[in-house]
């Protein structure tokens, strides 16, 4: 697998930044996912709907989505692995053979990327530096 071009402190920062994810990850794809959709109603069509469901627990409390999970998990492994991205190959495989078969594009990914900066301001708060973004 490919390195990426980043600097020791980038990739201490991308490492450091797992922190702030943890606990948190369900909710940042949570918000992640409803920014996208909000913005950009016309990319549900790629996703399943079971994959998107959101359903009410017994106190009523939404429950986090596959999709969400999923995303958090992603997210969670690309920051701890920053440095040796192999580690992460299988995840990247399993999500990219997925992107294929359901028709995403390259070109969709800048509008995901928008709804998690949003989301990491929303729920991570002052933590989600210009830095760690």
């Amino acid at each position: 697998m490919a390195k990426l071009n980043m600097t020791p402190t980038e990739i201490e920062l991308m490492q450091k930044s797992a922190n702030m994810l943890q606990g948190r990850g369900p909710e940042v794809a949570t918000k992640m996912y409803d920014n996208f959709f909000s913005k950009h109603p016309e990319m549900k069509f790629y996703f399943s709907t079971c994959f998107l469901g959101k359903k009410a627990d017994e106190d009523g409390k939404t429950q986090t989505t596959l999709m969400a999970k999923v995303m958090a998990h992603i997210l969670f492994q690309f920051c701890i692995h920053i440095d040796d991205l192999d580690k992460f190959k299988e995840d990247c495989e399993r999500v990219s053979a997925k992107h294929v078969s359901r028709g995403i594009k390259p070109e969709f990914y800048p509008f995901l990327g928008e709804a998690l900066i949003l989301a990491l301001k929303e729920v991570i708060g002052s933590e989600a530096s210009d830095e760690v973004l």
